[in-house]
């Protein structure tokens, strides 16, 4: 146990043995009663009350028979509820997800092939425009230089699926013909059970360009030749674009 402002070590409290010769990583799940760690191809749980000052080794209160995914695991977090896993398989990266209750199937939730890197941590936070966090170090991979460069580690930010969409509202919505006027284009992010404006998304339409800022919004300046719509998309990496449409009217 390390103090969390210092890092520097308060105490030790040693795992027996039989159960494990090396804690690699731990991580608590939600609720705070129980810490999560591996022991080969099984997954074992701890009573936090028991992780105190002077504590002897200590044995698990659960354990999860070749529940660790193929992968291995080289970190996790908790997500709704499910043990999120990080690893690599035949050189690809891969998180899978573990239902400690036994009550669902593991399944594989996210791979990045083609990406050489090692891969680390994981942690789930509303930060950076997204929910799951990744850290990658570079490694090289099958002959293949590290995917992010040299000499630093990458984090890579993701959202759920179910969440990749952008939204895109343009203001104001009927512009004139054969006059140049400045929109306003914004674009959100629906996740974590709230609206995210997004930075860096590029917002398209009427022959011009513009990036958004920290602010979710870009100002294009539009000239339409003739009246009927005028159609603008708004896109980011991997994320589904947003869509909206404006009407150029007649002076």
């Amino acid at each position: 146990m390390a103090d969390p402002a210092t890092l520097r070590l308060r105490y030790a409290v040693g795992l027996d043995p039989a159960d494990i010769a090396k804690a690699m990583w731990a991580e608590i799940a939600p609720g705070g009663r129980a810490l999560w760690t591996s022991s080969g191809s099984d997954l074992l749980a701890y009573d936090t009350a028991a992780i105190a000052p002077g504590a002897g080794p200590i044995r698990p209160i659960a354990r999860l028979p070749g529940a660790v995914p193929p992968s291995g695991v080289t970190g996790a977090t908790f997500y709704r509820g499910r043990l999120l896993l990080a690893g690599e398989q035949g050189g690809v990266l891969q998180i899978w997800s573990v239902d400690v209750t036994g009550a669902t199937p593991t399944r594989l939730e996210l791979e990045l092939p083609g990406v050489a890197a090692e891969s680390e941590g994981l942690d789930v936070l509303d930060a950076r425009g997204g929910v799951l966090h990744w850290l990658l170090t570079p490694f090289p991979s099958g002959g293949r230089k590290p995917t992010y460069g040299t000499g630093h580690s990458e984090l890579l930010t993701f959202v759920p699926a179910a969440d990749a969409g952008l939204h895109l509202r343009v203001a104001p919505s009927h512009i004139v013909t054969g006059r140049r006027t400045t929109i306003t284009a914004t674009v959100t992010e629906r996740y974590s059970g709230r609206v995210h404006r997004v930075e860096g998304a590029r917002v398209r339409g009427g022959g011009v360009s513009a990036t958004t800022g920290s602010d979710g919004t870009a100002r294009l300046r539009l000239r339409p030749a003739r009246p009927g719509p005028v159609r603008l998309v708004a896109t980011k990496h991997k994320l589904d674009p947003g869509r909206a449409t404006l009407r150029a009217v007649r002076h």
